[in-house]
């Protein structure tokens, strides 16, 4: 699991982002509680712009039990899933808008 994790993030430091998620998600499979996996793809997920996946996965690193271990990673997923849900609110408030411009201009 830790394997795949980091071929993940050798990937993702290429900006491979097909790639790193196919390994996080291999390193999931492998160990369900691989939290370090969950957040790592919870990026991959937030520079692809698919903010629920991101959402999800960060919430998985949330929801976990605190450790000493996984503390930080708890903080980053926090961040990431308010992130994540920020971009999603936009995204729909621009489309809203956009759809509401184009109903005014056929109007017209």
């Amino acid at each position: 699991s830790n394997a795949e994790k980091e071929c993940g993030n050798a990937a993702l430091k290429e900006e491979n982002y097909a790639k790193a998620e196919a390994h996080y998600t291999k390193a999931i499979r492998l160990n369900p509680g691989n939290l370090a996996a969950y957040n790592n793809r919870s990026f991959v997920m937030l520079k692809t712009q698919r903010w629920e996946q991101a959402q999800a996965d960060a919430t998985v690193v949330v929801d976990a039990p605190e450790t000493s271990e996984n503390k930080d990673l708890r903080s980053k997923a926090r961040a990431r899933r308010d992130m994540a849900h920020a971009a999603e609110a936009a995204a729909a408030g621009l489309k809203a808008a956009m759809e509401k411009r184009s109903i005014q201009l056929l109007q017209k």
